[in-house]
């Protein structure tokens, strides 16, 4: 069974109205993100830096920022706020990735020690069959 395709999705989830030093984990995790992963592209019409943390109305979402990168494949990263959380979200989808082994190399790169005010981080590891009628066998994975 060979895969191709590899992909890491990441989403990092902080206290909206924690410490400022919350708040600026989340900002520089941001910026390491867009230096990192070449990330100079505007999504229209979506905002590429966010200045502030709006307040969001009971039940409510704010999509703060995107960015995405010119190269091939797919490279990404959002900012939002959903009620009292805001989640940092990178897509790095390289059309050449060796394997789940570089991406994460990749986004280890960009991480630091993370403040009181980190709830949690997903990482999601995504890929395909290289051969699409074949079984996949979950154990070899």
């Amino acid at each position: 069974m060979t895969l191709q395709g590899f992909e890491l999705v990441v989403h990092v989830f902080v206290v909206a109205d924690g410490t400022p030093a919350d708040r600026r984990f989340v900002v520089d995790l941001w910026h390491r993100c867009v230096a990192e992963f070449a990330l100079d592209d505007a999504v229209a019409p979506h905002p590429t830096d966010w200045l502030a943390v709006p307040a969001v109305a009971d039940g409510g979402e704010a999509l703060l920022a995107v960015r995405s990168g010119a190269g091939p494949g797919v490279h990404q990263v959002a900012a939002r706020r959903v009620h009292d959380v805001l989640c940092l979200s990178l897509v790095l989808a390289p059309p050449n990735a060796s394997g789940w082994d570089e991406l994460e190399a990749r986004w280890e790169r960009v991480q630091r020690p993370p403040t009181s005010g980190m709830l949690g981080t997903v990482r999601i590891l995504q890929a395909r069959l290289a051969e699409p009628d074949a079984v996949l066998d979950v154990a070899a994975l």
